[in-house]
């Protein structure tokens, strides 16, 4: 399947509707614009920690605006006719069990943030656990460590 910024998807076998996947896979064309990405999508889910939000995980193309970047995590909410979503860029570091958040934009409320933050500790434990490695757990912590008082409060006010 081809969106007309050439993004492809690639889902699992158990995958939710096809009505599901077009809504996330425009929403995706929507985001790439916004945020001036170009961004490959592998796999499209309904996230099974938080109702009605969907998790979209990417791992970026080779461009040059995002060559430090692995992997971008974005998640979407439906609300009646309007959807706000969250996008955070990974870094991963040497190996496969070193992440870090490189880069954070919101277009929803900034309480949404510690979700988010939530949601990616949630993957690499799980990840952690499969693969067995102790390390990542360690790793897991330091991801996204949250911002002063003062930056939550002008965040809060530039979003409202």
């Amino acid at each position: 399947m081809q969106s007309s910024s050439g993004s492809s998807i690639t889902t699992p076998p158990t995958s939710s509707s096809s009505t599901h996947i077009e809504e996330m896979r425009m929403l995706a064309y929507k985001l790439t614009l916004a945020f001036h990405v170009h961004l490959s999508i592998q796999y499209i889910e309904n996230s099974p920690f938080f109702s009605r939000i969907s998790t979209l995980i990417f791992f970026t193309e080779s461009t040059p605006r995002l060559q430090r970047v692995s992997m971008v995590l974005i998640t979407a909410q439906k609300r009646r006719n309007h959807v706000s979503a969250s996008i955070i860029f990974i870094q991963q570091q040497r190996w496969h069990n070193d992440w870090q958040c490189i880069e954070r934009k919101e277009t929803s409320e900034w309480q949404r943030v510690s979700m988010l933050r939530r949601l990616v500790k949630q993957r690499l434990q799980r990840r952690a656990a499969s693969h067995e490695d102790k390390q990542i757990q360690s790793k897991v912590k330091r991801l996204c460590p949250p911002r002063k008082e003062e930056d939550e409060g002008r965040l809060k006010r530039r979003w409202r």
